[in-house]
């Protein structure tokens, strides 16, 4: 039976009658004072935790370049020469003659849980926080540059910089898996077009296990045009080049410098 079929409606859909006692679609009795939820009803089971309306505090990001842009103390750091670009964006002759602004941007120690909603909630933050840059990115705006000249300008998401952990958020990888790089041996790059291709083929078993993908949540980049955090993370020269190389080189010579002593 489906609402469409029966002439009595979604009622009877949701309630049909046996002997003119309401039950449910399986044919069960409903309990005194029991009923079902409408068609247009959130489903039951999904946790209210998801169905939450979440607030998130922040400036907009426009009117913060706008003012960067617009400060006379940047008048001697900008380039304003043209260039010739070449690449997928140069063939948008929308966008010729523009000035290319690159958005950078940047978070460290972020308080959230791993768990694969607080991840979520953490891309879609993110995706709706930038996403007043869009227009931008597809056609020049004009704007006011430190030299008190009017150019148009074009948007772009450029760089990412983040401790490890946190670049393993940002490309919804597990930790011990590089965020740009794949574990193939020959230095092939992750992208959006690969992941959403492993996310269709495997399980989220395999995703995890042979891949190091978390399934189900694809990077906030993917929102954006010529955007992917894969190429947009840098390097945590802290972590993986400081601490992670000199500081470990001069504890193994504070070792060896230690045994020659002795002997």
């Amino acid at each position: 039976m489906d609402s469409d079929s029966d002439h009595r409606g979604a009622y009877y859909f949701w309630h049909p009658v046996l002997d003119g006692t309401p039950c449910n679609i399986n044919g069960n009795n409903l309990a005194p004072g029991q009923t079902l939820p409408s068609p247009n009803s959130p489903d039951p089971d999904v946790p209210p935790w998801k169905l939450a309306e979440h607030t998130v505090w922040f400036r907009d990001p426009c009117e913060l370049v706008q003012n960067q842009l617009s400060n006379p103390d940047f008048a001697d750091q900008i380039d304003y020469a043209p260039r010739q670009v070449f690449g997928d964006k140069a063939d948008d002759l929308d966008c010729h003659g523009a000035m290319f602004v690159p958005i950078i941007l940047g978070s460290d120690k972020t308080t959230i849980s791993f768990l694969k909603f607080c991840q979520h909630l953490f891309h879609t933050s993110l995706a709706a926080i930038l996403e007043a840059f869009c227009p931008a990115m597809e056609m020049p705006e004009v704007m006011m540059c430190p030299d008190g000249h009017y150019h148009q300008m074009v948007y772009g998401l450029n760089l990412y910089i983040a401790d490890y952990p946190e670049q393993c958020l940002l490309a919804c990888i597990a930790q011990e898996w590089c965020p740009s790089d794949l574990d193939s041996g020959q230095g092939s790059q992750w992208s959006h077009v690969h992941t959403q291709a492993l996310m269709d083929a495997f399980s989220r078993h395999e995703l995890w296990k042979e891949w190091g993908i978390i399934d189900g949540i694809m990077p906030f980049t993917a929102y954006f045009p010529q955007a992917d955090i894969h190429k947009l993370i840098t390097p945590d020269i802290l972590h993986q080049i400081i601490e992670g190389t000199f500081k470990d080189h001069i504890a193994q010579a504070e070792v060896i410098w230690a045994d020659i002593d002795r002997w």
